[in-house]
């Protein structure tokens, strides 16, 4: 939802009133999501496309602060402040780099994760007819991938499916485009 929100910026900056309860309550949901939305916004503010999706780089710079400093805040409430007593289990650990590692985990990220590396390769021959929302969701799934690597399971690779809705629209365009009549 906050890539079509985004998509309405430059035209209505007004827009940014609506972003901000929707990263609210996406934070509430899964902060990690909204983080990697902000650091991708204030990443992509320094892109060319930017002006072209959000009218100017300040502005995108003013939404992607916005956008990650209401999920750092989100976050911190709940860790902190609403359930200090919540820990991970004495044998887990946060990290989960080198479990990640192991053949059956891998084998089972490498098969989920094939559509996404097919998307990837059409993306390489095929950027230039993505539009700068598109541009931003990938590079936003992107972000996330070493996150997840690094303290997610990447076999569970339902974490990874906000960014696979999210990069939908740059795979729609990007397969059906050469079917269409139009140039």
């Amino acid at each position: 939802m906050a890539i079509l929100i985004i998509g309405h910026l430059r035209r209505q900056p007004r827009w940014l009133a609506a972003l901000l309860p929707a990263t609210l309550w996406q934070s509430f949901i899964r902060s990690d999501v909204t983080a990697i939305l902000g650091i991708a916004v204030l990443v992509f503010a320094f892109m060319p496309a930017a002006r072209e999706l959000f009218g100017s780089r300040r502005f995108a710079l003013i939404t992607g602060g916005c956008v990650l400093t209401l999920a750092v805040a989100v976050q911190a409430l709940l860790q902190f402040v609403l359930y200090p007593h919540a820990t991970y289990a004495p044998d887990g650990q946060p990290v989960t780099f080198f479990y990640n590692l192991h053949p059956r985990i891998l084998a089972t990220f490498f098969i989920a994760m094939l559509p996404y590396a097919l998307l990837s390769l059409l993306v390489l021959r095929r950027w230039r007819r993505l539009g700068p929302a598109d541009i931003l969701a990938l590079g936003a799934s992107l972000l996330y991938l070493p996150l997840w690597f690094t303290v997610g399971i990447v076999s569970e690779v339902r974490i990874f499916v906000p960014f696979l809705l999210l990069v939908t629209p740059a795979a729609a365009k990007l397969l059906l485009r050469p079917l269409s009549t139009q140039p």
